[in-house]
Parts: C-alpha cells; structure tokens; sequence
C-alpha cells in the first residue's frame, strides 16, 4: 500500500512538471540543429570507442608487466629465441605462484574465455571437415575401390550435398574463431562464451541421455 502511495505521488509530480521550452539559436533551423545532435552523439561514441579500446590496452599492458611478459621481436633470430625461451619460462613461473593481492581485473579470466571459445570453434571446424571430406569423396572413391559397392547417382548427390554443407559450416566457424581473437567488446565476449556453454550443456545432455 505505501509502495502504490509513492509511486502515485511521482506520477503526480511528473506531471506537474512544466514543459521543457527548448529555443533555436537565430539563423539555425531545425533540421541543422537535428544534424549537430547527430554529428554530437557520433562524435560521443567514437570518443567512449577510443576510451575503451585505450583501457583494454593499459589493462593488457599491466597484465603483461605483472606476468613479467617482454617483448624481444626487435631483436636478432638466434638471440630473440632464446630470450623468448627464458621469458616464457619466467612468465609461467610468475603465472604459477602469483600472490593474490597482484590478481586485479578480468583480463585472464576473460582471455580463459576466448581461450575456450576458440578451441571450440576449432574442434567444431575439424569434424566438420572430415564429414565435409567423407561426403565429397565417398563417391569418387567407390569407383576406384571395388570392395566399395557403387553408389546410385542420387545417393552420390544426397552425399555431396552434405560434404558441401558441412564446408560451408566450417568455414563459418572457422571464420567465428578468428572473430572472437579478434573481438574486443569484452561484454560481448562473455555473451557468447554463455550461449556456447548452453549449447555444449544440451548437446552433452541429449548425448548422454
């Protein structure tokens, strides 16, 4: 009863609020006005795109300077191998016995879900290729093995259809993989490793049903 008092009282408020009167500078009509907004708000985005993307990278930086991670591409092929060895071998050191009070952020936490969405994607893309592989190849392949019995034409269709399928889907998961190395909206990162992970739980469901 006292939540239903409240909520008509600001219903009442709202509407004893005054009109908002917004005036037009001179010379500028309303058309030019809407077109500044726009330029406004465009100008906006792109400014919070840059923010972001400018964290991200301070964020990567501090992760890669508390992991001990270096950089040594700028020097000599036998002198950045071995330098590269030992660091990699330091960083995983650093990784293994990290204290927590240096832990801070979600940048391995959200690099664990690339990590697995990748890997998914390419063990998506692999079967997918040997289905597409059997499919196209069956039929060439029952002429020239005679233990194979011969295949009626339609039967050879239906199977290359799906050999063609099958490599279309794979190169879109192939393509998905690349993506999301690529993606840099960490939102919209942990959105998808949620619904993969909800696929992978019903098919693992139904499989073991």
């Amino acid at each position: 009863m006292r939540g239903k008092t409240k909520r008509n009282a600001k219903a009442k408020e709202t509407q004893n609020v005054p009109p908002l009167n917004v005036s037009l500078p001179s010379g500028m009509s309303a058309p030019e006005m809407q077109s500044l907004i726009v330029g406004a708000l465009l100008e906006y985005d792109q400014k919070k795109q840059e923010i972001a993307k400018q964290k991200e990278v301070e964020e990567a930086n501090e992760w890669r300077r508390k992991i001990g991670y270096k950089d040594y591409s700028d020097r000599k092929f036998l002198r950045r191998t071995v330098l590269t060895f030992v660091n990699s071998v330091w960083v995983l050191l650093k990784v293994l016995f990290m204290r927590k009070e240096r832990i801070d952020g979600d940048f391995a936490t959200v690099g664990l879900m690339r990590i697995a969405l990748s890997a998914t994607f390419s063990i998506a893309k692999l079967v997918l290729w040997v289905i597409s592989a059997a499919g196209l190849l069956i039929y060439p392949i029952s002429l020239i093995v005679p233990s194979i019995p011969k295949m009626t034409f339609p039967s050879a269709l239906s199977y290359i259809a799906i050999g063609l399928t099958s490599l279309l889907f794979a190169q879109l998961f192939r393509i998905a993989g690349i993506e999301i190395e690529k993606m840099k909206d960490r939102d919209y990162v942990v959105e998808v490793f949620a619904a993969v992970a909800a696929v992978v739980a019903i098919i693992v469901s139904v499989v073991l049903r």
